[in-house]
């Protein structure tokens, strides 16, 4: 779209004098609005809250177990769930188990759908 503004407004001339430089200026404006709204937007995706006993001690667990309570509906989101528990409490120490764990983590999950319809054809160009 930036380069359509570039293009167009330099090719057609629509202004007397300043066409090449209004095209660059219109460009760069519609790239700085591009980027600061792709910044925003993805600040804003991750929404993780976590809650635990704030008196707990956990230097006394050596091992964990992990139980779903509200199951992933993406496989993929469910793994890399799984996998990023599994190496940051096995960094600090702690070693999974199956059965007779020390801690229990339990994990709920849940996901947002939202469906977007752009137009992007403006009907006018070359």
């Amino acid at each position: 779209m930036a380069a359509a503004y570039l293009f167009y407004l330099a090719q057609n001339h629509p202004f007397v004098d300043g066409n090449k430089r209004t095209a660059l200026a219109s460009a760069l404006t519609f790239l700085l609005f591009c980027v600061l709204t792709l910044l925003s937007v993805a600040s804003s995706f991750a929404g993780i809250s976590v809650d635990h006993d704030k008196s707990a001690d956990f230097s006394q667990y050596r091992s964990f177990t992990i139980k779903e309570a509200t199951p992933a509906i993406n496989p993929l989101m469910r793994e890399r769930l799984i996998k990023a528990i599994e190496v940051g409490l096995g960094a600090k120490g702690l070693e999974k188990v199956d059965d007779g764990a020390d801690l229990k983590v339990v994990v709920h999950t849940s996901t947002d759908t939202e469906q977007r319809i752009l137009v992007d054809n403006w009907g006018y160009g070359g």
